[in-house]
C-alpha cells in the first residue's frame, strides 16, 4: 500500500502540475489495489497481464486483458497504461493501444503473477497529467497462437527484419534496404545474414524486386574502455556504425540468440571499405562456409 511519498515518487508529472499528492488520492488509490488484488481468480481476468504471441510471430510481453465475458477474452497487444475504475461493486479497465484481439479464456496458460501499473484521475479530476499511476499484482497468462506464420521463429526469441531486395539499386547504389540496414552487393548482404545467423522467408514479388522476412539473433552493445576492451578474452570483429568501420569483441550466446558486441569507440577514420563491416562474415561467405536458409511457410527451401 502507499503513502503520499512514495506514491509522489512515481508521480512526477502530476505533481508538478498540480503540486501534491492528497492523503485522499492514497486512500483512493490503496483501495482499488486491494480490489484489483482480491478479485483475482485462477481463471484469466480483465486487467490480467498476457504474454502473447499472435499468429504472425509477434510476441508482446505485456498484453492487457481489458474485459472477459462467457470464456471470452478482449485483449490489447500493446497498451497504454490502463485507466481502472469500479461501478456497482465491480472492476471495469480502459485503456488505448493496438492491436486488440478476441480469445479465448481456456486458450491462455498461468505462468505467475507480477506488479502491473494502473492509474485512475487524482483530486483534480480528468485534465492535463490529472491521471495518477500505481501499481497493483496481477495474475499473468500466456498465450502462443497454434498456427504461427513462422513457426519457431517468433520475436520473443529473434530480431526481425523486413528487408527488400531491389531489382535495380536505388540512388545511393543499394540492392538490400530494410529495417535499419542496407547493402549493396549480395555478399554484404550474406555476410550480415552469417553474421547474425539470419533465417530468412519469402515474401511478396513485386515490379520493384522481392522482400524477405528475416529473423535473426538479437544484438546487445556495450560501449567499455580501451583498456577493458583489449582486456576481453573473445574473438574480434567488425562493425559499421557512424558511416565508419569500428572494431569490437564478441559473444555469441546460442541458447538465448543474443550477439554481446562490445565497443571502445563510436567512430575510427572514415572510410569506403564496407566489404570488411561484417569482417568474419565476409570470410564465411568466400569461403563457402556460409549456407543461406531460405524457408517458405516454416520448411526450408530446396
Amino acid at each position: 500500500m502507499y503513502t503520499i511519498e512514495s506514491l509522489s515518487d512515481i508521480n512526477h508529472r502530476f505533481v508538478r502540475a498540480h503540486f501534491r499528492i492528497t492523503q485522499g488520492d492514497v486512500e483512493h488509490i490503496n483501495a482499488l489495489i486491494k480490489h484489483i488484488e482480491s478479485s483475482r481468480k485462477d481463471i484469466p481476468m480483465a486487467g490480467d497481464v498476457v504474454r502473447l504471441t499472435n499468429k504472425w510471430s509477434e510476441y508482446y510481453p505485456h498484453a492487457h486483458i481489458e474485459s472477459d465475458a462467457k470464456g471470452e477474452l478482449h485483449i490489447c497487444e500493446s497498451p497504454y497504461i490502463p485507466f481502472v475504475y469500479v461501478a456497482d461493486d465491480a472492476l471495469h479497465f480502459t485503456t488505448s493501444g493496438g492491436a486488440w484481439g478476441f480469445y479465448k479464456s481456456s486458450d491462455l496458460r498461468y505462468v505467475g503473477k507480477e506488479l502491473k501499473y494502473f492509474c485512475d484521475w487524482g483530486h483534480c479530476g480528468p485534465c492535463a497529467d490529472g491521471a495518477i499511476d500505481f501499481q497493483a499484482e496481477v495474475s499473468v497468462w500466456e498465450y502462443i497462437s497454434p498456427d504461427l506464420k513462422y513457426g519457431e521463429y517468433t520475436t520473443k526469441d529473434w530480431e526481425r527484419h523486413c528487408v527488400h531486395h531491389l531489382s535495380k539499386p536505388d540512388e545511393f547504389g543499394y540492392r538490400y534496404v530494410g529495417d535499419g540496414v542496407a547493402f549493396k552487393t549480395d555478399a554484404e548482404y550474406f555476410a550480415w545474414l552469417s553474421t547474425y545467423h539470419g533465417v530468412e522467408f519469402e515474401g511478396s514479388i513485386g515490379d520493384s524486386g522481392k522482400t524477405y522476412v528475416v529473423f535473426t539473433y538479437k544484438k546487445d552493445c556495450y560501449y567499455i574502455s580501451r583498456q577493458e576492451w583489449d582486456e576481453l578474452p573473445l574473438p574480434t570483429d567488425t562493425r559499421m556504425m557512424n558511416c565508419s568501420i569500428i572494431p569490437i569483441k564478441y559473444l555469441v550466446d546460442d541458447d538465448n540468440h543474443i550477439i554481446h558486441e562490445y565497443r571502445y569507440t563510436n567512430r575510427v577514420e572514415n572510410n569506403d571499405r564496407t566489404d570488411i563491416a561484417y569482417r568474419v562474415g565476409f570470410s564465411k561467405v568466400k569461403t563457402g562456409e556460409f549456407e543461406r536458409m531460405l524457408m517458405s511457410c516454416g520448411k526450408k527451401e530446396n
